[in-house]
């Protein structure tokens, strides 16, 4: 199976990825980690990343494809993957497809986690995160059993400095111009599969993108 899984910040993107790629026994990819760990390395493309990443420019849709397609072209990807963190625009999408016709891929589904703003705002703005291992909690939702701990590593967690209202303001702003012109573009296609998240555990979010995947 190939998914995307889309929604503006603060949905609870990451928890219901981890769930799905241990459900159905695919890899997470996530576009961040590939920028990261790409970063970390001596190759070509490493260099040609760092030199935008290093002026604080854009990243270009043909070097992300090409990373992409590094990546994807790896073992652990063969059985599925999940991808996170990208298409962010329409353009990224058309290119998308293009990589995965050419591997001989097609997409399965796109997973679109909904939720308020005015939830959204909550969740952010009470988000704590590990410095150390990138767990993540909430004040208002999710504390760890010890204040201000992390569970996995029990490393001090942090208020990151854009989980402030005026910069979630902000990104959520971009986020719905960037975000959903793709879903729209992919709903013609047909292959979205639309969840609301607001007033629900993460179980019930859980077993119902579970129960639309297989209606699908």
């Amino acid at each position: 199976m190939i998914s995307l899984i889309m929604g503006l910040p603060g949905v609870g993107k990451g928890t219901q990825a981890e769930l799905i790629c241990d459900e159905y026994n695919i890899a997470h990819l996530s576009t961040g980690n590939i920028f990261r760990n790409t970063m970390k390395g001596n190759s070509v493309l490493s260099k040609e990343l760092a030199s935008y990443i290093n002026r604080g420019e854009l990243v270009p849709d043909d070097l992300t494809i090409k990373m992409l397609k590094e990546e994807i072209s790896q073992e652990k990807y063969q059985s599925g993957f999940l991808l996170d963190g990208f298409p962010r625009t329409v353009e990224q999408a058309k290119h998308l497809n293009t990589l995965l016709s050419d591997m001989n891929m097609k997409i399965d589904n796109i997973i679109f986690i909904k939720l308020t703003t005015e939830e959204i705002m909550k969740r952010l703005s009470g988000r704590l995160t590990c410095p150390n291992c990138q767990a993540t909690y909430n004040k208002y939702f999710s504390q760890p059993v010890e204040i201000g701990i992390c569970d996995k590593c029990q490393h001090q967690l942090i208020t990151r400095e854009d989980d402030n209202t005026q910069s979630i303001k902000k990104r959520l702003s971009v986020a719905k111009e960037q975000t959903l012109p793709v879903i729209d573009y992919y709903k013609e296609i047909g292959k979205v599969i639309e969840v609301e998240a607001l007033n629900k555990s993460i179980d019930k979010v859980f077993s119902e993108i579970k129960n639309m995947v297989i209606d699908q």
